[in-house]
Parts: structure tokens; C-alpha cells; sequence
């Protein structure tokens, strides 16, 4: 009798647990949380995953009470039973960088009536969006490449959007009975990648897929970014391999840490899309590789990137800027190791007689820098009158021509900035003549970045002491790593990715 009865209070507590739902839990006590290699947040049913990689399989913290999902750009995969029987779901985000859905991801998510998946998605698993018996609409993008077994069983109203070219989803729907309708689907416009360019200052050069092009038949394509709440329009490119490059540059070392917006502007036939806005740093670059390539082979590499944020740093302090936030404070403790520990040992190149002329009509007054692009040489000079003069720069890396037009008056002295040197060449000598009429009429002078910093290596003023020690090493550091194919034609000195410089895609909408 009591083997009896204990049979049947387990076959009644197996169906009570049916009838709840294998996996159906109440809702979350926790607010906030990680998934995989995402973070969460849940502000009373709505929640916010967002990261850079996949949600966790089988892990859905926030509870199934939701009924807004927003997934932030930057999350690769929606893990297997994310929203398993979240009925009171009616809204989800899925961004551009998401690539796959997991198995049983929307399982009885009753509430949701329509789903746009990105053209960088290609795989849909089991059973995701089964039971969605409210579903009317899924648009299936031509990058679809596996859709596993029973992905839309139960979606009695739904019809599939599916894009012409895709063979394999209009074969799927066919064989599993599926309404659908095929149409020619417009690839988006996206960003692909980047890369980081560190010459006088800093440069991300912006990477967009050349078919968008030469093959779908955008036109007319352009990329506005926003830094600080200044807007610059860049509407010049320059093509390496299959990419499109725009480059934003005149970024300040002491902004590395701030957040720039890049929109991708083109038409298609007559009408103007638009990307998503992608946001973007140097910082996060610097992050990305250093958490991507932390293996010994690429240790000089991540010493750069460690220095570079280091000087990035002391550049904030010394300029006062957004000193709450700085750029290196995210650095784990192997990663500060990776940094260069010893300060640098410098010198002086000065010369202001290194040939000398006889009656120069010009008297050379100071060389420095401008120390909001690092390696911006700024040299004065007194003359009387300056028609006809143009100054001769020359180093063991290239020549440089300048003329008066170039030349600024101010305070009764002139000045030219150079610009010629990348992040590598702070130890480089640069001789600067200055010719009339093809005759030099100067002395000439030697000089270079780390003279400066020799000079004010033991400044009173620590931060700018600080500050110089910082751009040393990271100039030294990128001087150790400069390998051939690192420079490009205008002596930039440039940062990719040794693998691959892709980063997430951006969604485009209709301006």
C-alpha cells in the first residue's frame, strides 16, 4: 500500500511539474546580473542585455515574467532557452551583431507578433521560436544558413518574409509547410571594422564593405562622426582590399576615452539609408585586441596598447579632461604588466647650429611641442619679412617643403606646426633649413620629440613630466612593434587587428 501511494504522489508531482512548464520560473528576484559574456539588467519587466559576445545556454536569470527584451549592439548569440515561455513577451531588440539564435531561445513567447533578423544572423536553432502562436511575421535575410528542426512549429499564423536568394530558407519553409513570401531584401548598410592610425595624433579608419558598392549599387557614400558634440562630415575614402575606408582623425590624446558616433550615409536608387549609429573609442579598440590577443606572441603588441592607454591617461591629467574616467582605469592587473615599467632613459638632439650660413635673415627663437597631438613639433622663428621663404625639413624618414603661407604670425613671432611623424618616429632627427629663392638663409637646426621630453622630464610641474615619460614609452613601444606593412603612404603608423579588423555591423534605416 505505501509503495502504492508513493508511486502516485510522484506521478502527480511529475505532472504538476509538466503542467507548469519544464522550465518556467518565477519572476527574478535579482535585478542585474551576467549571462555568458553579457551583462543584464532588469528594470521592473523590461531587461537589457548587453556585451561584446554570446548570452549563456539554458540561463535566463531575469525570470519569464519580461516583457520587453533589449539586446544592445555588441551581443554575438542569444543563448539556447533565453526567453523559454516568456509569454508576456511582446518586444525584442535584436541587433546586427547577433549571429545566431539558440535552440528553444523564444520557446511559447506567446506575445510577440513579429521578428526582423539582421543580415549577419545565419543560424536559427530547434525549437526557438516554436509555440509563438501570435506570430505573423519573421523576416528571413539571405545570410540565413541553418534553421534547425521544429524552429516555428505552433506559428499557425505566421508568414515568412524570406529574400529571393535564399534557396536554402525557401527549401526550409517548402518542406515544413510554412507560409511564405519571397522578396528581394536590401543589404544594409553597415560598418565592418576597424582600424587604429597613430600619427601626430590619433586616427580609426572606419572599414565598409566595398559590394555595398560596386555590387548591391549604393551610391554617393559618406559617414558622418560625432565627437563631443561637434560634427564632421567625411565624405573622402581610400579602398584596401574589399573595404571602403573613412578615416576620423584629429583625435586628441586626452579623448581616447571619448565616445564617437559614426553614421554611414548612401543611396539606392533615389533614396537615401542610413547605418545605425555606431559607437565607438579608441579605448574600446585598445580593449578589444588586448582582451583578444593576450597570448605571449603578441606581447609587443600589448605593450603598446597598454602604454598607449597609459599615456592616454596622463594626457587627461594634464589637460584637466574627464580625469573621473580614465582611460587606463579598466586595465586588469596582467594586463598592467604588460606595460612598460621603466621609465625612459632620454636625450637631446638640439642643435641650433648644426650648419650654419653666413648673415641668416632669420633667428630660430624655440622648438616645442603641441601637446594635445603628442607629436606635433611647433617650431618659431623671427624674421622681417617672410616673401619668399619657404622651410626645408629633412629627416633619415622623408623631406618636407613649407611655404610662408604656412607660416603664423604670432605675438611678433612666427610658427609652423610639423605634423610629418607618426607615434614610432619621437626619437627620429629632423633638420629644419630655411631657403629663399632655393638658398638657405638659415642655420640649421636638429631636433626631435624626445628632446622636448628630455627638457621637461623634470618638470616642476609632475603632470607635465608625467605626461612626457608616458608619450616616451608609448613612442618607444610603438617604435619596437612598427613592422613593414605597418605604415602607409602618408608615414601613418597603423594598428590592425593581426587576424581580422571586423567588428559588429550596424543597422541601417530609411532617412
Amino acid at each position: 500500500m505505501k509503495k502504492t501511494l508513493s508511486i502516485i504522489l510522484t506521478v502527480c508531482l511529475m505532472l504538476s511539474v509538466f503542467s507548469a512548464g519544464i522550465f518556467s520560473i518565477p519572476a527574478s528576484a535579482a535585478t542585474s546580473g551576467t549571462t555568458g559574456d553579457c551583462t543584464w539588467v532588469l528594470d521592473g519587466t523590461v531587461v537589457t542585455i548587453s556585451g561584446n559576445g554570446a548570452m549563456d545556454y539554458s540561463k535566463f536569470p531575469w525570470g519569464n515574467e519580461v516583457t520587453k527584451a533589449i539586446i544592445k549592439e555588441g551581443v554575438t548569440k542569444i543563448g539556447g532557452y533565453a526567453f523559454y515561455e516568456c509569454r508576456n513577451l511582446t518586444s525584442v531588440t535584436i541587433p546586427d551583431s547577433v549571429t545566431s539564435i539558440g535552440s528553444w531561445a523564444f520557446y511559447n513567447c506567446a506575445g510577440l507578433t513579429n521578428i526582423t533578423i539582421s543580415d549577419s544572423t545565419t543560424s536559427i536553432g530547434s525549437y526557438a521560436f516554436s509555440g509563438c502562436s501570435n506570430l505573423t511575421s519573421v523576416t528571413i535575410p539571405e545570410s540565413i544558413t541553418s534553421i534547425g528542426y521544429a524552429a516555428f512549429s505552433g506559428c499557425g499564423n505566421l508568414t515568412l518574409t524570406i529574400d529571393e536568394d535564399n534557396a536554402y530558407a525557401i527549401n526550409y519553409a517548402k518542406t515544413n509547410g510554412i507560409n511564405y513570401q519571397t522578396t528581394q531584401i536590401l543589404r544594409k548598410l553597415a560598418f565592418k571594422g576597424a582600424a587604429l592610425s597613430l600619427h601626430h595624433n590619433l586616427a580609426i579608419n572606419y572599414k565598409v564593405d566595398k559590394a555595398l558598392f560596386e555590387t548591391v549599387g549604393y551610391t554617393n557614400p559618406y559617414v558622418v562622426f560625432e565627437l563631443d558634440g561637434k560634427r564632421t562630415t567625411v565624405k573622402s575614402y581610400y579602398v584596401e582590399d574589399d573595404r571602403y575606408v573613412f578615416t576620423f582623425d584629429n583625435i586628441a590624446p586626452n579623448k581616447m576615452n571619448d565616445t564617437i558616433s559614426a553614421t554611414l550615409y548612401a543611396t539606392y536608387n533615389g533614396v537615401e539609408y542610413s547605418s545605425a549609429v555606431k559607437e565607438y573609442s579608441v579605448a574600446a579598440y585598445c580593449y578589444n585586441i588586448l582582451a583578444k590577443y593576450s597570448a605571449n606572441e603578441y606581447a609587443e603588441l600589448r605593450t603598446l596598447l597598454v602604454d598607449l592607454l597609459h599615456y592616454g591617461a596622463q594626457a587627461q591629467t594634464y589637460t584637466k579632461h574627464n580625469t573621473d574616467n580614465l582611460v587606463n582605469s579598466n586595465l586588469t592587473d596582467a594586463q598592467l604588466a604588460w606595460g612598460t615599467a621603466q621609465d625612459p632613459t632620454l636625450t637631446t638632439s638640439l642643435n641650433t647650429t648644426y650648419n650654419t650660413v653666413e648673415n641668416p635673415i632669420i633667428t630660430w627663437k624655440g622648438a616645442g611641442l603641441n601637446l594635445k597631438d603628442s607629436v606635433a613639433m611647433r617650431f618659431k622663428f623671427l624674421a622681417e619679412d617672410i616673401s619668399g621663404l619657404s622651410l626645408r625639413i629633412t629627416s633619415d624618414v622623408g623631406e618636407w617643403n613649407f611655404n610662408q603661407d604656412k607660416f603664423v604670425l604670432q605675438d611678433g613671432v612666427y610658427y609652423l606646426e610639423f605634423e610629418g611623424l607618426n607615434a614610432g618616429q619621437m626619437s627620429e632627427k629632423v633638420y629644419l633649413t630655411m631657403h629663399k629663392d632655393g638658398v638657405a638663409v638659415s642655420n640649421t637646426v636638429c631636433y626631435s620629440i624626445e628632446s622636448y621630453a628630455h627638457n621637461k622630464q623634470n618638470s616642476a610641474d609632475t603632470t607635465l613630466a608625467n605626461l612626457v615619460k608616458a608619450m616616451m614609452k608609448y613612442g618607444n613601444s610603438a617604435n619596437a612593434y612598427v613592422t613593414d606593412d605597418s605604415t602607409d603612404d602618408n608615414n601613418d603608423f597603423v594598428i590592425k587587428d593581426p587576424e581580422a579588423d571586423d567588428f559588429t555591423n550596424s543597422y541601417p534605416v530609411k532617412r
